[in-house]
């Protein structure tokens, strides 16, 4: 890549897109990483402006409201633009949202995606047939909805025109991975230790630790029969399918299995099922009874029933208790505009 943007400027426009309740602890390192490298380059190298659809100020998921310093019905100016959502993945895209970031693109401007804000990037079509990233837990729904787009596992990827990232502190590492690819490892090392992180982890390391070091841990035909659990979620395999596809005797493979993870093969199915129905019920609007069946349960009553026993609620009691109203009674509302607090002109 051999700039984020267009090389008109001697420093990147950066814009924000908040959707309403957008993840705040995901947006807080993208700017203080643009923050640190202006103060440390002596120069301003990158500004950045917060937008909202309609110019209002957006609400975060930690109940925290950051002012818009424009709308999508502005100029474009931007050589470089994020999109930033939270755990409701779908409803905030908008025809005049999609169009816009269509439009961004025919300009030029850098998409970067980040959690669910991959979701936009993928109803524009502009994914299509291109490696994406999400969240670990918005990846079922991402897709089912986007089955042209190759999701995958990974903390960010940058494949320019576009970015994703899983969010989070992923969020350091790519933005730290974009200032060295665009002012060199010396800068980007200075601020990952202004941050006190030395350990920068690349883009194609794991999300999450089951990813990784636990799957070195346990002996292949585990770590291969989860693989295939989870790969077949829709349509269940048999335990002699899974046996037989691991070309591991049945009982061999069930002894390893129970004794690795003191479950047997079912009922550790069972959970994988189950996970994915509860990530499912969290992240998209999707009918409890379309759920079901997409995770390999025979009938809306029957799986009503598992998930009951295994989590202690139906599946529309736990929907409703994750509900942006009922989030709301767990925190405090704190109003703060990020955009009246910077430390520099623009």
């Amino acid at each position: 890549m051999q700039r984020l943007g267009r090389p008109i400027r001697e420093y990147q426009e950066v814009g924000i897109f908040l959707a309403p309740q957008f993840s705040l602890y995901g947006l807080i390192p993208l700017i203080e990483v643009f923050r640190v490298a202006n103060q440390n380059a002596g120069k301003r190298l990158f500004n950045w402006s917060f937008i909202s659809e309609n110019g209002s100020p957006v609400e975060s998921g930690a109940g925290m409201s950051i002012g818009a310093d424009t709308s999508i019905y502005s100029d474009f100016h931007f050589d470089l633009v994020f999109v930033y959502s939270g755990n409701d993945a779908t409803s905030y895209l908008s025809k005049r949202l999609v169009s816009w970031l269509q439009r961004l693109n025919a300009h030029g401007v850098i998409l970067a995606g980040v959690d669910t804000g991959a979701f936009a990037l993928a109803e524009t079509g502009l994914l299509k047939g291109r490696r994406a990233t999400c969240h670990w837990e918005a990846m079922p729904l991402f897709s089912e909805r986007y089955p042209d787009s190759d999701i995958v596992e990974r903390r960010y990827i940058i494949d320019p025109p576009f970015i994703t990232c899983a969010g989070g502190i992923s969020v350091l590492d790519m933005v730290l991975d974009l200032i060295e690819r665009e002012y060199g490892a010396v800068l980007a090392r200075h601020i990952s230790n202004g941050f006190v992180y030395p350990h920068q982890q690349r883009g194609d390391g794991p999300q999450r630790s089951s990813a990784g070091a636990p799957q070195q841990e346990a002996p292949d035909p585990v770590s291969r029969a989860v693989r295939l659990m989870e790969a077949n979620i829709e349509s269940p395999l048999s335990v002699a399918q899974i046996a037989e596809q691991l070309n591991q005797p049945r009982r061999n493979v069930e002894r390893i299995f129970r004794k690795k993870t003191d479950s047997s093969i079912g009922q550790y199915y069972m959970r994988v099922r189950l996970e994915r129905a509860r990530e499912m019920l969290f992240y998209s609007s999707e009918a409890i009874s379309e759920i079901s069946l997409l995770c390999g349960f025979s009938s809306p009553a029957i799986f009503t029933r598992t998930f009951r026993a295994h989590f202690g609620q139906s599946p529309s009691e736990f929907r409703s208790s994750y509900s942006p109203a009922e989030m709301a009674r767990f925190r405090s509302h704190v109003t703060w505009s990020l955009s009246e607090s910077r430390n520099y002109k623009r």
